[in-house]
C-alpha cells in the first residue's frame, strides 16, 4: 500500500514539475471540458463502455474537440480487466482534422479500506487526416481517490496521466513527450448509478517547433452512470 503513495506521489511531483518548468515558454490558454461516461455490464465477465467529452478552448469562445470512445472490456479478476476500443476524436478549431483511434487498455482498480487507487495503461493506434501511416501512442494514467465521510459520498480526487508518442510520422506526431494531463478536484455519489467529479485539470501540450507548447488550465466535470448488469445469472 505504501510503495503505491510513493509511486503515485513521485510521479505526480515529477508530471507537476515537467509541466511547471515548461510554463515559461507556453501559451496559456482557458478550457472547459464536460465528459459522460457510461458504463454497461452486459455479464459478470463482459462490460461496454462508452465516453463522449467536449471540449471547449480559446478561452471558452471555440469548440475545439468532441470525442466519442466506445469499447468492449473483459473483467479477468476482481481488480483486473483488458479492453479493446474505438475513439472517433475530431478536432474543430483552429482548423477541422479528423482522427480516429483503434486502442487496448490495461485496467486495475482496487478499493482499500481508506482510499481506491486505479492504475490504467493504454495503447492507441492513431488515423489522423493527412498524415501517412499510423501514430502509436501510450498513456498512462493513475488517481487516487480518498473518501471525506464515513458512507464516502465526498471523495478528494487526484490523478495523473502522460502521454507519450512511441514513433514519428511525417507531417505528423513526433516520438518524445505529448501531453500531460493532471487532475484535482472532488468526487460525489449521486446514486447508486451515478457519480460525479468536478475539478481542475492542468494540461501541458509538447507542440512541434516552431509552434508554442500550450498550458491548458480546465475546468473539469465527468459525470460517471454505472448502470444494471444486462444478463444475469438464474
Amino acid at each position: 500500500m505504501r510503495k503505491f503513495i510513493y509511486h503515485f506521489i513521485i510521479s505526480l511531483f515529477l508530471c507537476i514539475g515537467l509541466t511547471v518548468k515548461a510554463a515559461f515558454a507556453v501559451e496559456n490558454d482557458l478550457h472547459d471540458w464536460t465528459s459522460t461516461y457510461i458504463t454497461l455490464p452486459i455479464t459478470e465477465k463482459i462490460k461496454f463502455n462508452i465516453e463522449e467529452t467536449v471540449r471547449i478552448g480559446e478561452n471558452f469562445h471555440h469548440l475545439n474537440q468532441n470525442v466519442l470512445r466506445p469499447a468492449l472490456g473483459y473483467q479477468l479478476t476482481k481488480d483486473f480487466s483488458v479492453w479493446q476500443g474505438y475513439a472517433w476524436n475530431p478536432s474543430f478549431y483552429p482548423r477541422h482534422i479528423n482522427e480516429q483511434h483503434i486502442w487496448q487498455q490495461a485496467l486495475w482498480q482496487h478499493h482499500f479500506p481508506k482510499l481506491t487507487f486505479t492504475s490504467r495503461f493504454r495503447l492507441q493506434e492513431r488515423f489522423l487526416e493527412h498524415v501517412d501511416g499510423v501514430s502509436v501512442r501510450t498513456r498512462y494514467y493513475f488517481r487516487f481517490q480518498y473518501p471525506l465521510d464515513k458512507k464516502k459520498i465526498w471523495s478528494l480526487v487526484a490523478q495523473t496521466e502522460p502521454f507519450v508518442t512511441l514513433n514519428t510520422r511525417p507531417r505528423g506526431p513526433k516520438a518524445g513527450l505529448d501531453r500531460i494531463n493532471s487532475f484535482f478536484g472532488i468526487n460525489k455519489v449521486i446514486s447508486e448509478n451515478l457519480n460525479v467529479d468536478l475539478g481542475y485539470q492542468l494540461q501541458y501540450v509538447n507542440f512541434i517547433s516552431p509552434a508554442q507548447d500550450h498550458l491548458n488550465h480546465t475546468i473539469f466535470a465527468a459525470f460517471y452512470f454505472n448502470l444494471p448488469q444486462v444478463i444475469k445469472k438464474k
